[in-house]
């Protein structure tokens, strides 16, 4: 597959595909892309490591700060609705 730089997906897309946010026709284009790219697994690799040890970091602030845990939790309950 010969492609510019500019027809990888932006960060913020390889993001939503890690969280479970694309669907329909945006979806199947990234999936059929990452199939094709090494590049773009890598940074896929590269973005999972740095949300998880986001997500690690987040936990380990919000056990001491429960009432914002608890509102964040509301947030994003509503958020993936």
């Amino acid at each position: 597959m010969n492609e510019s730089v500019t027809d990888h997906p932006s960060e913020e897309q390889l993001e939503r595909f890690l969280l479970n946010m694309l669907g329909g026709v945006e979806l199947e284009l990234l999936e059929t892309h990452i199939m094709s790219c090494n590049d773009c697994v890598s940074r896929l690799q590269k973005l999972e490591i740095e949300i998880a040890a986001k997500k690690l970091a987040l936990s380990k602030h919000l056990d001491n700060e429960p009432a914002l845990a608890q509102r964040l939790k509301h947030i994003a309950a509503r958020r993936f609705l």
